[in-house]
């Protein structure tokens, strides 16, 4: 029995020290202001005691379950109108993801997407690396962004529904936010392995509803919030890669949602607040970008005969080479067959705009010749005529230099891009056909809704 015993806690030594080493290989060393949070025990075993112990005290009034719990907070968590998403008294409570490697502006505004879904649904914010750290210097010229930008000033807000006041970001820029609480008592710590997420989310799932009832009935103000043990909000610190531990998160609460039932309009409501079925924000760009995609937008018809309609090619070469060709010989190729019998509806004066993150000049004035070809089409290198327009508001004085980054560039490219009438794209393998024909006559077919006339788009 003895050998049993000391078998069992040299096991649980050896386990503490590898989450003890693996914690500390998988930590984020970048940033100064994380550096406090290291070594802070989790709050797990106290978070499990406050739902327990919330749950005797609803026995005693007649709720005698989790599920009943949350029956008996419905009225403060859900919208009255909407049918989706959660609101909260306040979103006191954090997130915090650290330790995703940089990537581009896409997949950033992507991962912060799903991250704030789930934030929003257990009344949180989210903080997450800043701009500087989280954007590849790949796709900037091997530089990093400037750390003077950040991601809701000047790049993109996610905006949660149901909030009229101003405190309706998504995010909480990590810097401020360490530098504001790392060494306050104020809140209740959690760290998550991946191994933990299923069991950390619905701890923190039953303590939100418990948290947000007690607010509801009167305790508002934040510091008679955050004095009490029983209504603290919560950093969640989840470890790892993002992309390694969705899957375990999202599968888990998608479970939770399969066998939520779905008999009454309570039910129905539970099931479509969980963040794989609902949408808790709106996604605003920056003031900044969408004031240039405005100048980009008023240059791009000054020089196209006055026609507003224009098309825009994105071709990916850096880190796409191997997996779409994009050689000139190919891109001839392509550009004959999709607009191959298209040039008299389209009209002279319609224009392809190209944007590519390859910045050999050879290169881009092929593309510009192959679009032209024949005189049948005008072109515009939009990469640059975004950053002119960047580099003459610098000039200004109304931008600051930092902005001149291949990733504000990339944002305004994007933007204008849902304007365009008509998207191409080489790139990657999922955006690599060798004719795109289809999509330039399903154009041709709106022809008339656009102009109003049979005549050409752009003549």
């Amino acid at each position: 029995m003895k050998s049993q015993l000391r078998a069992t806690q040299v096991s649980f030594l050896f386990i503490c020290i590898l989450s003890t080493v693996l914690r500390q290989l998988l930590l984020v060393t970048d940033f100064e202001f994380w550096k406090p949070l290291k070594g802070i025990e989790e709050n797990t075993n106290a978070l499990h005691a406050i739902v327990k112990e919330e749950v005797a005290n609803n026995k005693s009034r007649g709720v005698s379950s989790s599920s009943e719990i949350r029956q008996h907070t419905t009225d403060a968590v859900l919208v009255k109108g909407p049918p989706c998403y959660r609101t909260c008294q306040n979103y006191s409570n954090r997130i915090v993801l650290m330790q995703s490697p940089s990537a581009g502006l896409n997949d950033r505004v992507s991962v912060i997407g799903q991250l704030s879904n789930i934030a929003a649904y257990l009344c949180a914010k989210l903080v997450v690396p800043p701009p500087s750290a989280w954007l590849a210097t790949f796709h900037n010229g091997g530089a990093k962004v400037s750390a003077n930008l950040t991601w809701v000033d000047d790049f993109v807000t996610f905006r949660l529904l149901g909030r009229g006041d101003n405190d309706n970001s998504a995010l909480d820029e990590a810097k401020d936010f360490f530098e504001q609480n790392t060494a306050s008592n104020n809140w209740t710590r959690i760290t998550s392995t991946k191994a933990q997420l299923r069991e950390h989310f619905d701890v923190l799932r039953e303590y939100t509803f418990q948290q947000q009832k007690r607010l509801e009935n009167g305790d508002t103000g934040i510091a008679s919030f955050n004095s009490n043990a029983t209504t603290k909000p919560f950093i969640w610190t989840m470890e790892g890669k993002w992309y390694s531990i969705r899957g375990e998160l999202l599968s888990h609460i998608e479970h939770i949602r399969s066998s939520t039932g779905n008999k009454t309009e309570e039910d129905r409501e539970q099931r479509n607040m969980l963040p794989v079925a609902c949408s808790s924000h709106t996604i605003e760009w920056s003031p900044h970008i969408m004031e240039t995609v405005r100048q980009v937008q008023l240059e791009i018809t000054a020089r196209t005969g006055g026609c507003k309609h224009f098309g825009l090619i994105h071709i990916r070469r850096g880190d796409s080479k191997k997996k779409c060709d994009t050689t000139v010989e190919k891109m001839k190729d392509y550009l004959a067959c999709t607009f191959n019998g298209t040039e008299n509806a389209l009209g002279i004066n319609f224009t392809l705009l190209y944007s590519s993150d390859d910045t050999n000049k050879s290169y881009r004035n092929a593309v510009k010749k192959l679009i032209e070809r024949n005189g049948r089409r005008r072109s515009l290198d939009l990469d640059l005529l975004v950053q002119k327009t960047l580099q003459a508001q610098v000039s200004a004085g109304t931008i600051p230099a930092s902005k001149l980054n291949n990733y504000i560039t990339f944002a305004v490219v994007s933007r204008l891009s849902s304007g365009a009438a008509l998207n191409l794209a080489r790139r990657r393998t999922y955006s690599c056909n060798d004719c795109d024909k289809a999509i330039v006559e399903k154009l041709i077919a709106r022809r008339d809704d656009l102009v109003s006339s049979s005549k050409p788009l752009c003549s």
